[in-house]
């Protein structure tokens, strides 16, 4: 907490990370409950959790790219 108090940049990093975890818990729960649907035909699973795996990846690589640019 105190380099988080003293360094800018690792407390940027650090919300950043932390935005990211949030997100990226929140689309798992999302694929979860899609994978747990009985309603939903396997066509229709299968592309809605293709369209959560790539929102996964893009906030990965957002927040490795930003995490990059702050220096971490």
């Amino acid at each position: 907490k105190e380099k988080l108090a003293a360094d800018p940049k690792a407390k940027a990093a650090y919300n950043l990370l932390n935005r990211a975890e949030s997100r990226i818990t929140d689309l798992n729960k999302q694929m979860r409950n899609i994978r747990n649907n009985p309603n939903l035909t396997a066509e229709a699973k299968t592309t809605r959790l293709n369209q959560l795996r790539e929102a996964k990846n893009v906030v990965a690589e957002n927040a490795y790219k930003m995490g990059k640019e702050l220096g971490y």
